[in-house]
């Protein structure tokens, strides 16, 4: 036999018993993420209490991190893995953030954390775990935290004209005018209250500062000429001991 002939049928003998490398095409899975033992995608706490948290995450081959993270939930992001979708647009009352990422191996990761919620915050937050696998595959699962506070000042929407819709959105006409109507009260007393129109980006268009004396304030607000664009009507009540509450409502102008 001609040698380059058995020199191409030796290596492709040796080829075809190599085995196979297996491709990875399954993400890695969240098992659980349970928010002091609820396995439930909202809970509620109130402000400087304590969240336990315990996770764990799987893939089928190999693992590689894990991201943990609390973030505010006021923009409207939604999440695409299990647990809360998100979608929430209210604005919070102070702010918090954490993020860990931690580097695993194998096919199983546990993680357990022990948080306490800042005394000066209250609205909703998400707390989300994200597995990713040794080949880029992720997966995420999501719980909605909502947090309460007495401590923040309290402000009572009363009522609004346009009034607020089923979808929470107040529309208004090119021209016209908003006028918000709310008591806000705190036991340490007031210190100062402020009404905002604030553009999509956040940015303050129009302010009002609203008189204020003792721990209880009623007032109305009006912003007249509105032009045409997307807002939020904000009101933000401090008290004598620095501590911060926010409400707001969306506002179309079309």
């Amino acid at each position: 036999m001609n040698f380059r002939i058995l020199a191409v049928v030796t290596l492709t003998f040796m080829f075809s018993c190599r085995e196979k490398k297996q491709v990875d095409v399954i993400a890695p899975s969240v098992q659980s993420l349970l928010i002091n033992g609820s396995a439930e995608s909202q809970v509620t706490v109130a402000a400087s209490s304590d969240l336990n948290i315990s996770y764990s995450i799987a893939d089928n081959t190999a693992l590689e991190s894990c991201t943990f993270s609390i973030h505010a939930a006021n923009n409207g992001h939604t999440h695409s893995g299990e647990g809360s979708q998100g979608g929430e647009y209210h604005l919070t009352s102070g702010t918090w953030a954490a993020e860990e990422t931690v580097y695993v191996s194998g096919t199983s990761h546990t993680g357990s954390k022990s948080i306490t919620v800042p005394d000066s915050i209250a609205g909703i937050w998400h707390v989300e775990v994200i597995a990713k696998d040794d080949v880029g595959y992720t997966t995420s699962r999501a719980v909605s935290l909502t947090v309460t506070n007495d401590n923040l000042p309290q402000i009572s929407f009363t009522s609004s004209t346009p009034s607020i819709s089923s979808d929470g959105i107040i529309y208004a006409s090119v021209g016209s005018s908003v006028t918000i109507a709310a008591t806000v009260s705190d036991v340490d007393n007031l210190s100062s209250v402020f009404v905002r129109v604030i553009s999509s980006t956040g940015n303050t268009l129009n302010q009002q500062n609203v008189p204020v004396s003792g721990t209880s304030i009623s007032f109305p607000s009006t912003f007249q000429n509105l032009t045409a664009g997307e807002y939020r009507i904000v009101i933000d009540a401090f008290d004598l001991l620095g501590y911060q509450a926010t409400w707001d409502a969306r506002l179309k102008v079309q």
